[in-house]
């Protein structure tokens, strides 16, 4: 299954909270322009900041959106940078399915589990 684009997953999800395009332009502080343009695909995704008050509107998950943006949260910046080996390991991990994702997903879950026990 293929993903959404960026304005295609705002407009569903303003559609899903029943908000008009001026309704949400209120609540992120933004001109009900830039909702239009930003649905209709006509200019890039907008800065973190903007999107993640669209996802607290539209009450979505900001890396959800963020990734359809094409962008990494500034809050991963530390992780990254925090060993050598980790911008290694995800260029390694390019081209992953979704079902290695999950499985890695589940691993980490493990390690953080067994470290809680110690």
């Amino acid at each position: 299954m293929a993903k959404p684009s960026f304005g295609k997953r705002v407009k569903e999800l303003r559609a899903q909270q029943q908000l008009t395009q001026r309704e949400l332009a209120a609540q992120v502080s933004i001109d009900v322009g830039y909702i239009s343009k930003i649905e209709a695909e006509k200019v890039p995704p907008p800065s973190e900041k903007v999107i993640e008050r669209l996802a607290l509107a539209l009450g979505a998950d900001k890396d959800e959106l963020m990734v359809l943006a094409g962008r990494a949260p500034k809050d991963l910046e530390p992780i990254i940078t925090h060993d050598i080996r980790i911008p290694a390991i995800l260029r390694r991990a390019k081209g992953l399915s979704s079902q290695d994702w999950e499985k890695i997903e589940h691993y980490i879950e493990q390690i953080q589990a067994n470290k809680r026990e110690q």
